[in-house]
């Protein structure tokens, strides 16, 4: 299929302001190692160390006045050793301000976007782009890289756009729906961010590991990856602790654990039902 559309509606945290060349998105990598570069915008190089340092050291070019309680998603031009990159700005803390989401009036923090990235790593999950807690102009909030070339599901479902392989999108959706629910999170389908190889990258969990053990979308939950499912059952409270204690409470902690519990139940009890050749599979 050709280019896909240049999103033109409300952006969240990720989201590009638009198209950029490829020449335009290579970066130096860690900041230990300058000699070598990144492209901070490609898919191969959206999260690990060296993006993250990126992102926790270029200077700001250009960013929201004023920095501090963003409710919305704003874009932030980043630049390190000259070469411009592109991010996104969140700030927005209602146990802090007071401030609620602009849109939905609920509690929203920046620390949910941090914490969603940091559980991906320990989870291999490979969809949230690289996030980082950052003081900006004496505001903290979390910067978040861009998604290259991207469109919503959003718009994919009003455009009529097919997926390119329905297996492998369905996979990619079931890891979605299982990571949603073990973060407690209410997925909205804007911040779902479809690449130009049809990679998807995770937005928006500003709302996300709230203090209930109710599973999102459990009903959708049919299906499992086999390497996603073992990664969660080897979470416990400490390494969780070690990972997230700077953004969730313990309380938050240990109801994701709870989650967690109820997942590979579910799992489990569907596998017994159905046959674990139907409900596991083996990623791509």
């Amino acid at each position: 299929m050709g280019r896909l559309p240049s999103p033109q509606r409300r952006r969240e945290p990720g989201r590009p302001a638009g198209v950029h060349p490829a020449r335009r998105a290579h970066l130096a990598g860690a900041v230990a190692l300058a000699a070598s570069s990144l492209a901070l915008q490609a898919t191969a190089v959206f999260q690990g160390t060296g993006t993250e340092q990126a992102l926790k050291t270029a200077r700001v070019v250009d960013a929201p006045r004023p920095f501090r309680d963003v409710a919305s998603p704003s874009p932030a031009t980043l630049s390190l050793r000259g070469v411009p990159f592109k991010a996104t700005w969140l700030s927005i803390d209602s146990a802090r301000s007071g401030v609620r989401g602009a849109v939905t009036g609920l509690d929203e923090t920046y620390r949910g976007a941090c914490a969603a990235y940091q559980l991906d790593r320990l989870l291999q999950l490979g969809m949230v782009p690289a996030t980082v807690e950052r003081v900006i102009s004496g505001a903290r909030g979390a910067l978040t890289l861009d998604v290259d070339r991207a469109m919503t599901e959003a718009e994919r479902r009003d455009e009529g756009v097919s997926v390119s392989d329905a297996e492998d999108w369905e996979r990619q959706m079931l890891k979605v729906r299982f990571f949603d629910s073990l973060i407690a999170n209410d997925r909205q389908p804007d911040t779902i961010l479809i690449t130009a190889d049809w990679r998807i990258r995770l937005v928006g969990h500003t709302r996300a590991f709230r203090d209930t053990s109710d599973l999102e979308e459990q009903e959708a939950l049919t299906r499992f990856s086999r390497s996603l499912l073992v990664a969660a059952e080897r979470l416990n409270e400490a390494t969780l602790k070690r990972r997230l204690d700077h953004f969730l409470s313990i309380w938050q902690i240990r109801a994701l654990l709870e989650r967690r519990d109820r997942l590979v139940a579910l799992a489990r009890d569907l596998a017994a039902k159905r046959g674990p050749e139907v409900v596991y599979y083996q990623d791509r």
